[in-house]
């Protein structure tokens, strides 16, 4: 009765282990997919912005001036 008590914890944690295994295997293809598109984003940005300057410079504007905004609003004080 032991014995079998024992196996089936040994099984029980084998198949955990290989569900963790199998889990930590995925999230890492995950990871490595995100950061291949962010570095594919990034290469275009780049490319865009080395061809088109002005342009550049006017999209990095109009989002200084967003994250300023919302930024602004966040912090500001309610007055109540």
């Amino acid at each position: 009765m032991e014995q079998l008590k024992e196996h089936r914890e040994n099984s029980n944690r084998s198949a955990v282990d290989k569900i963790t295994q199998d889990a930590g295997e995925s999230l890492g293809h995950l990871a490595k997919s995100i950061v291949n598109t962010a570095g594919d984003y990034t290469r275009q940005g780049r490319r865009y912005v080395a061809q088109n300057p002005a342009k550049g410079i006017a999209i990095a504007a109009a989002a200084g001036v967003l994250l300023g905004s919302v930024f602004t609003l966040a912090m500001r004080k309610p007055t109540h």
